[in-house]
């Protein structure tokens, strides 16, 4: 994209004073009811310059996204030395690139402590550079840059037979409805700390759930949710959202499918073996019907997972689970119940 500033048009006289003095441009007037005009340079380092003369003339604008130079290497005394370039030294390199070819190390370590023939194959670049091999790397948007564009260039420089690998970006997931970060003023609670409260499976299932490739979402579990519910009728105490019995805990709606709908349909099966069939479920051929809704969900599931849908795949097993369970509740617990026979405890 071409290095642009948009300046609103009711600075169009002070830019037109200040115009001979930035450098070599093209100046496009506003369309139809756009409320800006958009200057255009050649290179970025024109438009910084440009910058500094409008600043000084009190022109307002805001600047247009362009690829701009990044810089590899820093000042930090624990990083990896960085050879010198260009009369620079006694750098290090920064931490960017390192997180580009870290998978890589860890697959090397991993491949090098493991049990020999635990793999199909011990050699790394087989996994990374082989023609059947796929890479994919889920990262959050602002890792785009890194691995969408710098990557590329890093891999082909190498020439080690490296591709690009498939990004699979989401956006930002947020704590509390706010931006965290183990840097800033909020910080998100550690995975040790959650799980204290929750089990893995259940934060798997609902960070899955998230929907985090259509949008920022909200992680906000009631274990650490300090916000003021209501005060006490009786005392005028603060009752915190975390200590309210009445309100349920957000985190813990997705893995209720795994607990409740799944985990019924299973004990329908063994409570109708125990109570309807004599201790055994009949062998039977299933229903062409119930092949066919079991073929399509299975095939629906897997058009979901190629394209990393995952909140969509996650539904889809929801959705089929739910009209199992209600198949089965309907033709065999309810046959059961009308034959005077009551499933056994749950």
């Amino acid at each position: 994209m071409a290095p642009v500033i948009y300046v609103q048009n009711k600075f169009r006289d002070a830019y037109d004073e200040v115009e001979d003095s930035i450098p070599t441009h093209v100046t496009h007037d506003a369309e139809g009811n756009q409320q800006s005009f958009s200057v255009e340079f050649g290179n970025w380092e024109d438009r910084d310059e440009a910058r500094e003369a409008l600043e000084a003339a009190g022109v307002r604008f805001r600047t247009g996204k362009t690829l701009l130079p990044f810089r590899i290497t820093g000042n930090i005394d624990w990083g990896v030395p960085a050879p010198e370039l260009e009369d620079t030294k006694d750098l290090t390199v920064w931490c960017w690139p390192e997180s580009l070819w870290a998978p890589i190390s860890f697959t090397q370590t991993v491949l090098a402590t493991s049990p020999e023939n635990r793999y199909s194959s011990n050699d790394w670049r087989d996994w990374w550079c082989g023609d059947d091999a796929r890479v994919y790397q889920f990262i959050g948007q602002d890792n785009i840059y890194f691995y969408c564009i710098a990557q590329p260039a890093i891999w082909k420089a190498l020439d080690w037979g490296l591709f690009q690998d498939t990004p699979v970006a989401n956006y930002h997931i947020l704590f509390m409805n706010k931006k965290a970060s183990s840097s800033g003023d909020i910080k998100p609670p550690m995975a040790a700390e959650l799980l204290d409260h929750y089990t893995p499976e259940q934060l798997r299932a609902h960070w899955l759930s998230l929907g985090l490739d259509q949008k920022a979402v909200s992680f906000s579990p009631k274990a650490f949710d300090t916000s003021v519910s209501h005060r006490d009728k009786t005392t005028g105490e603060e009752i915190l959202v975390k200590d309210d019995p009445r309100i349920v805990d957000p985190a813990l709606k997705e893995s209720a499918f795994l607990t409740n709908i799944f985990n019924r349909l299973a004990r329908s099966c063994f409570y109708g073996a125990a109570n309807v069939c004599d201790g055994h479920l009949p062998v039977s051929m299933p229903s062409a019907e119930v092949v066919d809704l079991c073929r399509e969900a299975t095939l629906e599931f897997e058009r979901r997972a190629y394209v990393v849908d995952i909140h969509g795949a996650v539904g889809v097993a929801e959705e089929f689970c739910r009209a199992a369970n209600k198949r089965w509740g309907g033709e065999h617990i309810g046959e059961g119940r009308r034959r005077g026979i009551r499933p056994g405890p749950r």
